[in-house]
């Protein structure tokens, strides 16, 4: 009988696994004559293709296979090695391991080992290689988007001294200067906050593009610096000094500031990593180091003060009390403190029936006001809109002394961002005469879903996504403002009164007000008014560089 080619292929594979096989026992029985419950690795793997085999119905010998003992074959010799090399090269990819780090490591193996001879710095041990941040290019050439080589900073000591037996490992700060790096930053938090069931795990993916010079528009105007605290190879701590060029020529102070910082409870790395970022602003020229914040004065100011016992709503911050601590511990001082307020809908009543009279009154005489008018967002002029709602949020802010007025490309961001999660009966704009003239906006709280998400879309993300997304039950009212010539005209009530009964038929259990400035003695003393709870305090701290 004629054997076609692919039953001779198929045979001298049985052949193949019969040889494996009998390895696979051979060597199953050497690690029983090494010793009881011995087993190599290499056994370990072998021995588990015996009973795959036979499971699939595999006779040895056989001149044919079943067709499930074939399949079987294919795997083993086709799928399941192809699936090993992928995992190996991808734990080989992400092992945070560079090149720096390697020589950090050699430094400290001589100094275990007492051969006195401490390896010299090299540029590997330093910021050599392509910077992550965006630096600020020369006159005539600002905000073009450059990567520039980093040039070793003479302020960043990783010099390594060898520690007695027991002792904790040589503290050293690392600037970010790979993907690798990046990561081991932005993922650090999960290490301070690990058991906090207040905390909000920022989605990964959203932070690394936050972080991007060629995604976040804040880097045309400013120059970024990220750090890691490193106690041997584990990250204790990150800080990120920056300097805004547009906020210190709209403030007219040399002011640098510093976001991202999180440290384990040890002052020692904190007390280091304030250290780099005060040095780092210093030499470009700043006089003033301010945080912390993320880059600007909305995007999770300050350090908790009070409220810790619940989760805080989006782009409001959450950390531990020692925080607190360590900064004015390091010598620094108030610069500003920012609130957040609560109502529930019991404090508000169902018809407003406690919300004060005179607010009421105020609210009613601004309605029948000729010319007034208040209208929902229009998102399919969604450009326009944004364009709108821009003017508005810098020209009714600008008399805050903390403002820091924001591009058009970042607050177009913002937007954006904001845009899937809008609901167009909670973002009002006033009108008088056909001109827009305030405008007030609440937001589905997006941190009620991310709490579940632990940082990841994938592989489930999406679907409690999809879930929790549809069981919001927080709105934060985040913008408010009334052009400076058409306050006390009680506009600002008006807008108030319609948002609020938004919110109340939208069926959402209590509404937030965040973040406000103590500044803001306007907005705080409507708040206070409306019965609302100040339910979050922040500071932002300042220190002499």
């Amino acid at each position: 009988m004629a054997v076609s080619g692919v039953a001779r292929t198929e045979a001298l594979r049985s052949e193949k696994l019969s040889f494996w096989t009998k390895a696979a026992y051979a060597i199953g029985d050497l690690g029983n004559s090494v010793g009881p419950g011995t087993v190599t690795p290499f056994g370990l793997v072998l021995s588990v293709i015996g009973p795959i085999l036979a499971w699939s119905g595999y006779v040895e010998g056989a001149a044919q296979q079943t067709d499930s003992a074939l399949w079987a074959i294919r795997l083993l010799i086709a799928a399941l090695p192809a699936a090993l090399l992928a995992s190996s090269i991808l734990v080989a990819w992400f092992y945070p391991l560079t090149r720096a780090r390697h020589t950090e490591i050699r430094a400290e193996l001589a100094l275990r080992r007492g051969s006195g001879q401490a390896l010299r710095r090299t540029p590997e041990m330093g910021s050599g290689g392509a910077d992550v941040r965006r630096r600020q290019g020369d006159k005539g050439t600002r905000g073009q988007g450059d990567i520039h080589p980093v040039t070793p900073s003479p302020y960043l000591p990783i010099a390594l001294s060898p520690s007695p037996p027991g002792s904790p490992a040589p503290l050293h700060i690392q600037e970010v200067t790979s993907r690798r790096d990046l990561r081991a930053f932005v993922k650090f938090p999960w290490k301070v906050y690990k058991g906090d069931p207040n905390w909000v795990p920022p989605l990964i993916s959203e932070r690394l593009d936050y972080l991007n010079p060629n995604k976040n528009p804040f880097y045309q105007h400013a120059e970024v610096a990220l750090f890691l605290a490193r106690r041997g190879r584990q990250v204790v701590g990150t800080i990120a000094p920056f300097v805004n060029h547009r906020a210190v020529e709209h403030l007219g102070e040399k002011v640098g500031g510093f976001g991202f910082f999180e440290v384990i409870e040890d002052y020692a790395v904190a007390e280091r990593l304030l250290d780099t970022a005060r040095a780092w602003v210093k030499a470009r020229g700043m006089e003033i180091l301010r945080g912390p914040t993320n880059f600007g004065p909305h995007d999770t100011p300050g350090v908790l003060i009070e409220g810790a016992d619940c989760p805080p709503v989006m782009l409001a911050a959450h950390t531990p009390p020692y925080y607190k601590t360590f900064l004015e511990r390091y010598g620094m001082e108030k610069y500003d403190d920012v609130f957040a307020w609560r109502a529930f809908r019991s404090q508000i009543g169902a018809e407003l029936e406690h919300v004060p009279a005179e607010l009421l009154r105020v609210a009613e005489a601004a309605r029948q006001r000729a010319g007034v008018t208040i209208r929902k967002v229009r998102l399919e002029n969604w450009d326009e809109e944004v364009a709108i709602a821009h003017y508005l949020f810098d020209a009714t802010l600008q008399h805050l002394p903390v403002h820091i007025p924001m591009s058009e490309a970042e607050f177009r961001r913002l937007a954006d961002q904001m845009r899937l999660l809008l609901d167009p009966d909670l973002i009002l704009f006033a009108e008088v005469d056909g001109k827009p003239v305030g405008f007030c906006g609440a937001i589905p709280d997006v941190n009620r879903v991310l709490i579940h998400l632990n940082g990841r879309l994938f592989p489930f993300g999406w679907l409690k996504l999809w879930w929790y997304m549809r069981r919001i039950d927080v709105v934060s009212f985040k913008l408010m403002g009334i052009l400076e010539e058409y306050r006390r005209r009680g506009i600002d009530a008006l807008l108030y009164l319609e948002l609020i009964k938004a919110v109340l038929a939208k069926g959402y259990k209590w509404l937030d007000g965040s973040l406000t400035s103590e500044f803001n003695l306007m907005v705080n003393f409507l708040a206070s008014r409306l019965g609302a709870e100040r339910y979050k305090h922040y500071r932002i701290y300042q220190i002499k560089t």
